[in-house]
């Protein structure tokens, strides 16, 4: 057991696991934090939306800048989870697996996988 832990592949792969959840959690939670700012800038936010058909219907033609912008800011999010974690994936699991789950890192630890 010792000798896994003065192991310098092991403090490598736990430097690779910390960067990548520090850095997904960074690009994916600033990105769905600032969607709303997308969203007022386009003249609305995600709590006027209207709950009938009928005032659906009237909103979308007369506010339809509002809902493109809505479904801007949600593709955004998306892509950018996206990106992040293949870009992530692609660059840190020769070094550390690629799961920047901690509860994972902890579990195969804890199971010495």
């Amino acid at each position: 057991v010792v000798r896994e832990l003065v192991n310098p592949l092991l403090f490598r792969a736990l430097v690779a696991e910390f960067l990548g959840a520090l850095l997904l959690l960074f690009f994916a939670l600033t990105t769905a934090v600032y969607r709303e700012r997308w969203i007022t800038n386009a003249g609305s936010s995600t709590s006027e939306l209207p709950l009938t058909d009928a005032a659906l219907l009237t909103a979308v033609s007369t506010n339809s800048a509002k809902y493109a912008a809505t479904a801007t800011a949600h593709l955004t999010v998306s892509f950018v989870f996206g990106f992040t974690v293949f870009c992530l994936v692609y660059t840190l699991s020769p070094i550390s697996g690629g799961h920047f789950n901690p509860a994972v890192t902890w579990g195969l630890a804890g199971t010495r996988k």
